[in-house]
């Protein structure tokens, strides 16, 4: 079900804050995710690899929050955060760091900063590896620097949440984390935590005219990108020139999964093989595209070049060709 809200991004404001942690806790590795005895220890011990973030352009300034998932010093947090190719990174210690823009998707409100210096990082859950009525815990920067690294706790509300955006950065964002664990404009970018230590999704979204409906990312789409990154050091999006809604949502009930095609780019891949608006792609290789994310993580994880075989309705006609992304 597709529903639309007024939700609240990042703030703007200026000030700054001291540490919460040692320099030494800073130290960069992976911090390994295990049973904890309490949520004070969790925090202890997670608190390190996220980070507030302070981003200015020339008109304009914005706080978020965001958390180092992968060694190197890459950071994820949200597109609409990042309002400037360079950022100011303020860590647990009470140190700052520069950092830039490797890579942004805006329609998935998802971005990728790299520090200057490498940072503790957390282990990302499982996909799919979170239910309803499970306990999180979130971390951010709610309206101010000086308020970084506050912490929440709520409950899994719901899974698999669909959202139209009604802001200026207005978007549809799909599969989303419901959760009731309170969030403020700056926790944007911020890590929704487990009982385990680990990342489950990026706070982007709250609904402003109720309580406890907050939104969240699952962390799980972006982490092809990042093995790319530690492999290569760059990332290549790769894409199919198409823009595309969860078929559940935009088919008038024909179909129960897969990617409705809205619009295609002239001269792009799709277009080139004749799909148009109205027909689903249903499956790329031996991956079932069950909606907008699948077909998202399934890109992340392709080369530039690579030959695939996609399947798609047309017509009502079930169709596949090979083509080269």
């Amino acid at each position: 079900m597709l529903i639309s809200f007024l939700v609240l991004f990042s703030g703007c404001f200026n000030q700054n804050s001291s540490g919460v942690v040692s320099r030494e806790e800073m130290k960069p590795r992976l911090i390994e995710s295990t049973n904890y005895n309490s949520v004070t220890e969790i925090v202890k011990n997670v608190s390190p690899a996220v980070v507030g973030i302070y981003s200015e352009t020339i008109n304009s300034a914005s706080i978020g929050t965001g958390v180092a998932i992968s060694e190197g010093g890459y950071v994820l947090t949200n597109s609409h955060v990042v309002t400037n190719k360079n950022v100011t990174l303020y860590l647990a210690s009470g140190d700052t760091t520069q950092a830039s823009l490797v890579y942004r998707d805006s329609g998935l409100d998802l971005a990728v900063i790299k520090a200057e210096i490498d940072l503790p990082y957390l282990e990302v859950a499982s996909a799919g590896d979170y239910s309803s009525g499970e306990d999180v815990l979130a971390i951010g920067t709610p309206l101010a620097l000086q308020f970084k690294h506050t912490v929440t706790k709520g409950i899994i509300s719901a899974t698999n949440r669909t959202i139209k955006v009604d802001s200026s950065a207005g978007a549809t964002l799909y599969n989303l984390i419901q959760h009731d664990a309170p969030i403020n404009p700056g926790n944007s970018g911020g890590p929704l935590i487990n009982l385990k230590g680990q990342v489950i999704g990026i706070n982007t979204v709250k609904v402003e005219d109720a309580e406890g409906l907050g939104f969240a990312i699952p962390t799980d789409t972006i982490t092809p990108i990042f093995k790319k990154l530690n492999a290569s050091g760059e990332y290549k999006p790769v894409v199919l020139g198409m823009s595309g809604y969860d078929a559940s949502v935009f088919s008038g009930n024909r179909f129960d999964k897969g990617v409705y095609i809205f619009d295609v780019k002239a001269g792009g891949v799709l277009d080139k093989i004749g799909l148009k608006k109205g027909d689903v792609i249903t499956q790329i290789d031996d991956i079932e595209i069950e909606n907008m994310l699948t077909l998202r993580k399934t890109l992340y994880s392709l080369d530039e070049g690579q030959e695939i075989t996609l399947h798609f309705v047309k017509d009502n006609f079930e169709n596949q060709v090979k083509i080269k992304v």
